[in-house]
Formats: structure tokens, sequence, C-alpha cells
């Protein structure tokens, strides 16, 4: 698919000091921008940099909600049956945003690629507002934190983020975010690249792939194995969402392999806590040439905007 193509019309990704702009944040049945469907839609207009409205509606999906995305956003099947559908209620969202620079963390790659190719399905003129992605401005600011999640920001801020994963708390705990960031922008950007720790493989070479926001995955079609546990949810609610995605997960580790994810919580076979037969196999096949990445379940699937 050729994406840039497709979305000639996006607007540009900017990084200023804004007093003006509107907060958007959606939440999604999935990981892939091309098959999820919008299952909540929220938006926070800002005048001088305050709060002065707020958009927020729940949107009843085609299908099913994945139960890994229930999990994780509490939002159910029940509580969108009879919430409005897409095309009812899109106009009415981008109505309120209006020509406003929007705003929000790790939209450059997902909620504004999102919102354009729904509106464009839905025969819609091109989504073509200025964006500013508060994950990008964050890396040139003065902070040290562990990573530049959201959650990680507004902690670090000691700013209120409850029920995050829910779209209109997730906008205004954005905007308080960026207020405090203003502050500390420096306008370089910085090597920052949200790990806290760069473990190492044998020959000193990095074992975990960096993937920031700034990463868009498309997962269909990859060749995906999964080892350890994950927070997300059970080995087969993650298997699921990823072949949902389009993705063949299956159990070994190849030269076919595309990612090796790896799952925030130790597996029980795991040497010393550390890592496993699996993530050795897949540093071995990278350090003789293969393009295998073995990328951390947090960061994986923040990049797909499934963890905030």
């Amino acid at each position: 698919m050729n994406t840039q193509k497709k979305r000639a019309s996006k607007g540009k990704s900017i990084s200023e000091l804004l007093s003006d702009y509107t907060v958007i944040d959606l939440e999604t049945t999935g990981m892939s921008i091309y098959t999820c469907e919008i299952i909540e839609l929220s938006a926070v207009r800002v005048r001088s940099d305050k709060p002065v409205e707020t958009f927020s509606s729940l949107v009843r999906p085609k299908r099913s909600i994945p139960n890994a995305i229930t999990r994780l956003t509490g939002i159910t099947d029940k509580m969108t049956e009879n919430a409005p559908g897409i095309a009812d209620i899109l106009p009415e969202y981008l109505s309120f945003i209006g020509s406003d620079v929007i705003l929000g963390h790790n939209i450059a790659s997902y909620d504004s690629n999102i919102l354009y190719d729904t509106c464009i399905k839905l025969g819609l003129p091109p989504f073509s507002n200025d964006l500013l992605d508060t994950f990008s401005f964050a890396k040139k600011c003065d902070i040290n934190t562990p990573d530049l999640k959201l959650t990680t920001l507004t902690e670090h801020f000691n700013i209120s983020h409850e029920n995050a994963h829910r779209a209109l708390n997730d906008c205004l705990a954005n905007h308080e975010c960026y207020q405090e960031l203003k502050k500390l922008y420096t306008g370089v950007s910085s090597k920052h690249t949200g790990k806290a720790v760069r473990e190492t493989a044998a020959g000193g070479q990095e074992l975990y792939d960096e993937c920031s926001g700034r990463d868009s995955i498309d997962p269909a079609g990859k060749n995906i194995v999964l080892t350890g546990d994950f927070r997300i949810g059970t080995r087969d609610e993650v298997t699921s969402m990823l072949t949902s995605a389009g993705c063949k997960v299956t159990g070994t580790v190849s030269t076919k392999t595309d990612y090796l994810i790896v799952g925030s919580i130790a597996g029980s076979g795991w040497k010393n806590g550390k890592y496993g037969a699996k993530i050795a196999k897949a540093a071995e096949l990278r350090q003789n040439g293969g393009s295998i990445r073995i990328i951390r379940e947090v960061d994986f699937f923040r990049c797909l905007k499934v963890l905030t």
C-alpha cells in the first residue's frame, strides 16, 4: 500500500510553543492502522493554554471488541451497542476540531493516519490539520525520564492521569504534559530513546531493537514469535490480536521471523530471569546478518497505540 501517495493531503508535523490547539485521542479495536475500528474519540479545545471545551463519544464498531482491548480500556461491546456508528459521529468530531493544530501523543503515526483513512473511506474531505506529536516534542525538551510514554510523563510531572486509555482522560493529561514540556523545550532533538536499560547480547550487540513512537509498524503479513508472559493479556489473547491484524504467529525463531516480541514478565524457562532460548537464537541470527528485530512488549505495542 502506497501510504505516502494515499495521504498526500495530510497536514505537516510541527514542533512549536502553541497556546491555541485541540488535543485529540482515539481508542480502537486493534493495532493495525489499516484494519482497526475506532471505539472512542475525544478532543479538548485549548485557548490561551486553557481547556475551554471538550468532545467525547463512544463509537459502535462493526465487529466485537477484542478481550485484550476491553481489559486495557475498560470499553465493552455492551457500552458501545447504542453508541453512534463512525459515519454518524465523525463529521461532528471533525467540526469540533475545525482547522486547529491537533496535539496528541504518537498521533503522527497513529491517530492522524486513522482519521485520514477513515475520512477517505467515508467520502469525506481528507483530514489535513497540521499536528504536534508530544512524543517527538518531548525529545526536544530538557527532560530525564526512563522513557517518553504518556503515563511516564504524567508521573514525572505529578499530573493526575486516572483511567488511562480512556480517550478524554488521555487528552486532558496530554494537555497538561504539553504545558510542562513547553517550559523545558530546547528545540534540539536529543538522543533520548526511551530505554531505561540497554541490555547486550554476545559480542556487545544491543539485545533489544529501539522502537519509538515515531515508528510506524504495520504487522500485517509479518512472521512473529512471542516469548515470555505479556502484561497486555494472555499469550492466547496476544496471539489472537496479532492474527486478527494479519500476522502469522509461530512458535519457533527462524530466518523467516520478522519480529520476536518479548513479554514484560520473564518466562519460567528464562535463564536467571533475563532471557531464554528464543532471544538467544534471535540474537545469534541477527549477529550473522539476519533482519529479525527483538522488541520489548511495551515498545512494540506502544508503536501500535495499544499501550500509552
